[in-house]
């Protein structure tokens, strides 16, 4: 499918592509009771998460984002550097009555992305494209975070593109875990080649790495403020802990092993491995 400058704005030779109807709310709430019902449901949702291993990160961070869209009608959705390999597939997107956009900054990464999507090319922390702003009811990220030069900037155009009451979810890698650390302080190159050492499948053709700056990659509640200061009505951090980056190494995975499991006995949020910012406009 033919790329488009933004959700709101496709090609004019590309048929946008809706699955489902449009959804207003209703009159029966209000946009500030609509709000505040969405941020009781980030409570409800996010509460048994906060604290736990990383594993419950990679297995609840989906059936998180589908759970808020469907008790919300949440239907114009973007993610934001999805690229080839997008987080929905085509019949959550049906099942639940989206029209789901695929963001990058790469022409090669959306080329490759499922024909099914619409496809939107631009830098989430540069110009936005006209038309774009306050149009998502939901916007969200999978480790895309850490790539960014400048989370201030990622995190305002998000509030940008946000409708009034509309959701983002951002998953990502946290500092200060050692293993994160490790590949800030690292030579690109260097660090390049001691993730292809851990996971076999992160290659150019598999899933490619791509320089990482963790701007604003943090699960602290000064973190929180910061974000919430840039306009949000409500900002909920859920940090995560443990990895499996040392593995191959068991001398080192041991130690790290142990930081990991005081970090979460003690819930050091400073030490958190991964996390969820969940941000309403």
């Amino acid at each position: 499918m033919p790329e488009t400058d933004c959700l709101a704005r496709p090609c004019p030779d590309a048929p946008v592509h809706t699955i489902g109807p449009a959804h207003t709310i209703g009159p029966v709430h209000t946009f500030g009771e609509e709000r505040q019902r969405r941020i009781a449901t980030i409570g409800t949702l996010a509460a048994p998460l906060a604290g736990t291993s990383s594993q419950g990160a990679w297995e609840n961070y989906k059936p998180l984002l589908l759970t808020l869209a469907e008790r919300h009608r949440l239907t114009r959705v973007m993610e934001i550097g999805g690229g080839r390999t997008p987080l929905l597939s085509a019949g959550e997107v049906a099942s639940h009555g989206m029209t789901y956009t695929v963001n990058d900054i790469s022409h090669r990464e959306l080329s490759l992305a499922p024909p099914w999507t619409e496809k939107a090319h631009f830098d989430i922390t540069g110009p936005l494209p006209d038309g774009c702003r306050g149009t998502c009811d939901l916007l969200f990220s999978n480790m895309v975070l850490e790539h960014v030069p400048s989370g201030e900037a990622y995190y305002r155009n998000i509030f940008a593109l946000l409708k009034q009451g509309g959701v983002s979810l951002t998953f990502y890698p946290t500092l200060y875990s050692p293993p994160f650390v490790i590949n800030r302080l690292l030579p690109e190159t260097m660090s390049r080649r001691l993730l292809t050492w851990f996971f076999e499948d992160r290659t150019g053709d598999g899933v490619p790495k791509f320089p990482a700056r963790y701007s604003w990659c943090h699960a602290t509640r000064r973190a929180e403020e910061r974000i919430r200061r840039i306009g949000f009505s409500h900002v909920r951090m859920v940090p995560f802990y443990g990895h499996g980056y040392f593995e191959k190494i068991p001398v080192v995975r041991g130690i790290d092993g142990a930081l990991h499991r005081a970090a979460q006995r003690f819930q050091i949020r400073a030490l958190a491995s991964y996390a969820f910012c969940i941000a309403v406009k």
